[in-house]
């Protein structure tokens, strides 16, 4: 699936997040599960719905079935892991020890400038004066 915001929202428009197209997969396997539990327990009902709502049964339930088994999970075979999206490899990798004190400095680790209103330092998630709505500042002594 191309295009799409994993569910940890830190990245978006990527390609092939595993997470989503996994749910995705979920999703369509256990709604053809509910289709054939309907029809089983309640064959009327679901004849009425599916007349109402135009219910190609065959025609949809088969690409449902088709696309689980096409859906790609991008994977590295070499290291043996299931990546959290097709470009995450492409990204510079460090090591906690690489980065100044450990990573415990107050410095800033992401900083998004005056066009946002969202600001990270450290373990603090600070907003602007126009963002009341939510402000949140770390405590931890």
């Amino acid at each position: 699936m191309l295009g799409v915001t994993g569910p940890n929202e830190y990245e978006n428009n990527v390609n092939n997040n595993w997470y989503t197209s996994r749910i995705a997969c979920w999703t369509l396997r256990y709604t053809l599960e509910a289709i054939q539990f309907v029809k089983e327990i309640y064959p009327d009902k679901f004849g009425e719905l599916a007349a109402k709502t135009v219910f190609d049964e065959a025609e949809e339930t088969r690409r449902w079935k088709d696309i689980p088994e096409k859906m790609f999970f991008p994977e590295d075979e070499q290291r043996g892991i299931f990546l959290q999206q097709e470009a995450f490899l492409d990204k510079e990798v460090k090591v906690v020890s690489a980065i100044p004190d450990g990573g415990t400095a107050h410095q800033p680790a992401l900083e998004l400038g005056s066009e946002s209103c969202a600001r990270v330092i450290s373990n603090r998630r600070m907003f602007c004066k126009d963002c009341t709505f939510l402000r949140m500042n770390s405590r931890r002594k």
